[in-house]
């Protein structure tokens, strides 16, 4: 699948993305299905997110330290988890800055931008 070019555009198109990426930009590494269920976002949904949010180099999956593998309904696996990438935390710091924009002109705001981008 190729992607777009522009990563920050498909970030901003997707509430998905958004709250992926914010769940996981403390810097620390995140268990996925705790992300998900956080978020409340349907299990293909958050696969098909996480996937392309590493395809733009957004967000790394990697083992869990001191994982081993184990058995699983489906065969074997390994625990991964989660982080954000240098390169997600810009994103998300434009994410932030963005807001900030928006917070200042709330008043001209469609009610459907303030519902979109801020409510938490």
């Amino acid at each position: 699948m190729k992607l777009p070019e522009d990563p920050v555009t498909w970030v901003f198109q997707n509430p998905h993305a958004e709250a992926i990426l914010t769940a996981v930009g403390d810097r620390k590494a995140h268990l996925p299905l705790e992300v998900r269920k956080s978020r409340g976002i349907h299990p293909e949904s958050f696969r098909k997110t996480v996937h392309t949010l590493a395809g733009y180099d957004l967000v790394r999956i990697r083992a869990q330290k001191g994982a081993r593998f184990h058995e699983t309904p489906r065969g074997y696996g390994i625990e991964v988890v989660l982080e954000a990438t240098p390169k997600g935390l810009q994103v998300l710091e434009i994410l932030e800055e963005f807001r900030s924009v928006l917070k200042r002109r709330e008043p001209t705001l469609a009610r459907a931008t303030r519902e979109r981008w801020l409510v938490p």
